[in-house]
């Protein structure tokens, strides 16, 4: 009897596990179909608009804890909204008031150091091959690739502008939102039959929880990442460590481009003072990403959102492939709440 019980058991495991996955072979379908008949572009400008109020729900969604925290020191929603973006903005001031200056009075240094680099690379290369012809070849190569790599550059900067754009409109109607958060939900709720208003009420809830986790996942991760990035810079002998390391904390909460908005300033100031400071922080931010992609990410994100860290692993490089950068945003939150509606109509399934 007990055998049978454990088999069912693992049955039932095998059979989520296999819901979850053609839910996601359904979306690739989907997807395909979309983009080979010509609803993708069509879907991608409607998704652009759609963005902006995205952000600023998401925004407003997470800072809503903090409002309600003010709420019982009899804060009004508006005073208490203002107030909390103002905390925020001020942390991001200082912190450029801190990086900026020292970008700027580093970088001409990281042209000098660069340059020196690439002459000792060639120093080293002829001593080795020992034929200047050799090393005009691998430079004409590399001059080659580099130039092939301007177009990649020119096309991340003009997407890294577009999704500043978004994130400012965003953070705009966050706060609108944040203001109205109450009428908002109460205008979404409305939309629902009085009957079923209670029960709507209660899924959109243990969505909320759910998604909330993924965020609060988030945040530890982003918290292990200043951590790390402290005590590694602390060992290199990085100037001002806490400022770096809690710019790279508080960047690594955007997926995929934040490691690098974090990273890049901290290795250009590196460089700036010597080369070998620079290489050391350059393989420093690296090990850091792995451990942030490896280890941190699946480990912390699988406890909070109860997913297995494969299903992560793979959920994040499913959704990054479909839809790039906003794919590896909502990759965890999406299957976190695909598999809290399962749960819900198995529910609502078996009690009728």
């Amino acid at each position: 009897m007990k055998k049978n019980n454990e088999n069912m058991l693992l049955v039932k495991k095998i059979l989520k596990l296999v819901y979850i996955l053609l839910i996601m072979i359904i979306l690739m379908i989907t997807f395909h179909i979309f983009k080979t008949y010509g609803f993708y572009l069509l879907c991608c400008r409607i998704f652009k608009i759609i963005i902006p109020f995205l952000i600023g729900l998401i925004i407003a969604w997470i800072l809503k804890p903090i409002l309600d925290k003010l709420k019982l020191f009899k804060i009004p929603p508006v005073i208490g909204s203002v107030l909390i973006y103002i905390v925020i903005f001020s942390i991001i001031i200082l912190l450029l008031k801190f990086i900026i200056p020292d970008i700027n009075s580093e970088f001409g240094n990281v042209h000098h150091i660069l340059n020196d680099s690439y002459m000792r690379f060639n120093e080293i290369l002829l001593k080795i091959l020992k034929n200047p012809l050799y090393v005009k070849k691998i430079d004409n190569f590399l001059l080659k690739y580099a130039r092939g790599l301007v177009p990649n550059v020119i096309l991340l900067t003009k997407n890294c502008i577009n999704y500043i754009f978004y994130l400012l409109v965003g953070v705009v109607i966050g706060l609108y939102a944040l203001i109205n958060y109450e009428e908002i939900n109460n205008f979404f709720l409305n939309c629902f039959k009085p009957s079923n208003r209670v029960m709507v009420s209660n899924f959109m809830n243990k969505i909320s929880k759910t998604a909330r986790s993924c965020v609060n996942g988030t945040f530890i991760v982003a918290f292990l990442v200043f951590l790390t990035s402290f005590i590694a810079f602390l060992i290199i002998k990085i100037p001002h460590p806490l400022v770096y390391s809690l710019l790279c904390g508080i960047t690594d909460i955007i997926p995929y481009i934040g490691p690098y908005i974090g990273g890049i300033p901290v290795v250009i100031i590196a460089f700036g003072i010597s080369t070998k400071l620079g290489y050391l922080t350059l393989i420093t931010c690296i090990i850091i990403q792995i451990l942030e992609n490896y280890l941190y990410g699946p480990l912390i994100m699988s406890h909070q959102s109860k997913l297995n860290p494969i299903l992560i692993i793979f959920g994040l490089l499913l959704f990054g492939n479909l839809f790039g950068i906003i794919g590896l945003v909502i990759a965890t939150p999406v299957i976190s709440i695909i598999r809290v509606v399962i749960i819900e109509i198995k529910y609502y399934h078996n009690n009728q």
